[in-house]
């Protein structure tokens, strides 16, 4: 079993991608970076951070809306996680 360093990358998955891009950018002013048409990544370190179109079901809904990479210490293998509710740590 490998040792979870921390997450590698955070997207939040929104209803509406360029409201949520808008207010990270005016209330925390966040800049964008390059990303795929379904989401705006924003240019933060040392996490990735973004606003994406939700997942199809069902691996996430909107009514679970966080998902992350995370990164073991002893193998480099980004393994995905995913919350099943907001209460979900």
């Amino acid at each position: 079993m490998s040792t979870v360093a921390g997450p590698d990358f955070i997207a939040l998955q929104v209803r509406d991608i360029e409201r949520a891009a808008e207010f990270y950018e005016r209330e925390l002013g966040l800049t964008r970076a390059p990303g795929p048409p379904h989401a705006v990544v924003f240019a933060t370190q040392p996490i990735a951070f973004a606003v994406r179109d939700p997942l199809p079901e069902p691996t996430s809904t909107v009514d679970s809306p966080a998902s992350a990479w995370r990164y073991g210490c002893e193998q480099r293998t980004p393994k995905p996680f995913t919350t099943n509710s907001p209460s979900t740590a």
